[in-house]
Formats: structure tokens, C-alpha cells, sequence
């Protein structure tokens, strides 16, 4: 008997206890031992190169994994559910705290797509400036209720379902008027908390950062963007691709947005899971579905 997967169509794998269903986009399906799947993910992911770098992944293996994330796109709809126990992601372990205050914008919009360049660099900027506009971005201007009683956030940047959840992570180096580090901004106390974050997953972040840019050393302000995939998924249970237009969409706002201040920045396409460093230093609730979505590199203009 011929196998329904025995083609080259792409496949979902789905891992249920010791079973794993494969299902082909149009419902074909069969079941197969979780170890045996496992195994084989294992092996394509050991191909991936971690925070970014060359891969040795097929490009078929390329190929498939598009089309899952489009596959999944497409069945994107909202659902409501009851407010999530969840508690509010401000970090728990702070080791200082400073305000933030929006920059003020100058000029026009069109003057800023004029200038908009992508630019590398290493001189240190003010770190005043960078946090006012990146305060600008985040901010949240008025919230309120939706209709499963989440609270629904407005913001500069767009969100799907009013969701907003990407907090950057400020990693500073050798950054004017700041303490080398990792800083979390929150949008809605407006500040920046210190985050005590170790040496080696610092290190890792920057080493990664000054490979992306083409630079001799990490940007002197890295903003890491990680996303808490949970605060989406509960309202889209398939909207995982709504987190990373979200991303892009505030990646890019950050990118014009340091244009207009008269800073360099450049978007970097650093991803993955957040490390337990990291996730413990934040001390959010350990069900959440924490990524680091991209990143933005910004230096003084």
C-alpha cells in the first residue's frame, strides 16, 4: 500500500506522548514514533548555526519549514478566551531602575524616509537620546479592555490584536552616560530596569551582534527584541507568524525613529530561544513562550 506521505509534499509534525502525527496541508496523515521524529528534528536543527551564521540546513529542509509557517498563517483566527493568570511583564529582579521620557520629534516624515540608510558603526551615542527614542516607540499611549478581557495596549508601533508583546532588551556597551549591561524597557512604567544577566550570555549577544553587522565589535546599543510568544497565541492559536510582523514592524519603527534622532542603526537578524540567563534575570512566569525575535544595533550618527 502507498503511503499518503511517500511524495514530496510538505509535512507537520505534530508530538503527542510517545506518538507523532505527520500531516500533509491537506489533511493527509499517519502516525509514527515520537523518538524516531525527535530524532530526525534533532539532527536538522544540529545543522542550524545558533544567533545567526551559516547553516548547513538543506534547502529543502529550508523550503518545508516555509511553507509550515505559511501553511499555519493562513488558519490564523482570532479566538476569546478568559484573561490568562499571567501576571504583567515587568521584570521582577531589578537592580535599578531609570525613567524614560519620549524624544520629541523633529522635522518630517518624509525628510526621515530621505535619510533612512542602514548604518554600522561603533561610536558610542548618547545614551539619553537612544533611551528617549526608544521611548517613543514603546510607549503606551492608553489601554483599556477587550472583549475577553485582556487588556488591549496603543502604542507608536502596530500590534496584532493589540497584544504588544516584544519588550526590548537593552544590552549597553561602552555606552555613554549608562552602566554596561542588560536593561529592560517597559512600555507602560516608561523605564529602564537594570537586569543582572552574566558575563558569558552578554558576550554571546554581542559576539553575535558584531557578526550580523560586519563589525569589529558589538554595537555600543544593542536592542535585543524578545518577544513573549504566549500574549498571541492565546488570542491567535496559530498567529506564531504574527509575532515576527510584529517584529519587523517595530524593528523598522525603532530603525526610522533613530533616523530622525540623528543616530546609526542598522535591523540584524539575530533569533532563537531567550536562554535561562536571561529569562531568569526578567523573572517572568516560567510558562511563557519567550524568543528573541530580531534585533537593532545602534551607534552614534
Amino acid at each position: 500500500m502507498t503511503s499518503p506521505l511517500s511524495d514530496d509534499r510538505p509535512l507537520t509534525v505534530r508530538l503527542d506522548g510517545d506518538q507523532a502525527v505527520v500531516s500533509t496541508d491537506d489533511g493527509d496523515s499517519c502516525l509514527l514514533p515520537a523518538d524516531a521524529i525527535r530524532a530526525a528534528v534533532d539532527r536538522v536543527l544540529g545543522q542550524q548555526a545558533p544567533l545567526g551564521g551559516e547553516s548547513t540546513t538543506p534547502a529543502s529542509a529550508l523550503s518545508a519549514g516555509a511553507r509550515a509557517v505559511l501553511a499555519e498563517a493562513a488558519a490564523t483566527v482570532p479566538v476569546i478566551r478568559p484573561p490568562s493568570p499571567l501576571s504583567p511583564r515587568h521584570p521582577l529582579r531589578r537592580h535599578g531602575t531609570i525613567p524614560l521620557a519620549p524624544a520629541v520629534g523633529v522635522g518630517s516624515f518624509a525628510d526621515v524616509l530621505a535619510a533612512r540608510r542602514s548604518s554600522r558603526g561603533l561610536k558610542p551615542p548618547d545614551s539619553g537620546l537612544v533611551l528617549a527614542t526608544l521611548a517613543g516607540c514603546i510607549h503606551t499611549r492608553s489601554a483599556g479592555l477587550g472583549d475577553d478581557g485582556w487588556v488591549l495596549r496603543r502604542r507608536a508601533v502596530p500590534s496584532a490584536g493589540g497584544r504588544h508583546g516584544i519588550d526590548p532588551v537593552l544590552v549597553a556597551t561602552a555606552l555613554t552616560g549608562l552602566l554596561d549591561g542588560a536593561w529592560h524597557l517597559d512600555g507602560d512604567l516608561l523605564q529602564a530596569s537594570q537586569l543582572d544577566v552574566d558575563r558569558d550570555t552578554l558576550e554571546q549577544y554581542r559576539t553575535a551582534a558584531a557578526a550580523a553587522a560586519v563589525l569589529p565589535g558589538p554595537p555600543p546599543a544593542l536592542v535585543l527584541l524578545v518577544a513573549d510568544f504566549t500574549a498571541t497565541l492565546l488570542r491567535y492559536p496559530t498567529g506564531a507568524s504574527l509575532v515576527w510582523r510584529d517584529a519587523g514592524a517595530l524593528a523598522a519603527t525603532i530603525h526610522l525613529a533613530c533616523t530622525a534622532a540623528g543616530l546609526e542603526s542598522v535591523v540584524l537578524g539575530l533569533g532563537g530561544l531567550v536562554p535561562v540567563q536571561l529569562r531568569a534575570a526578567l523573572g517572568w512566569d516560567t510558562t511563557r513562550h519567550l524568543g528573541l525575535v530580531g534585533a537593532v544595533g545602534i551607534s552614534g550618527g
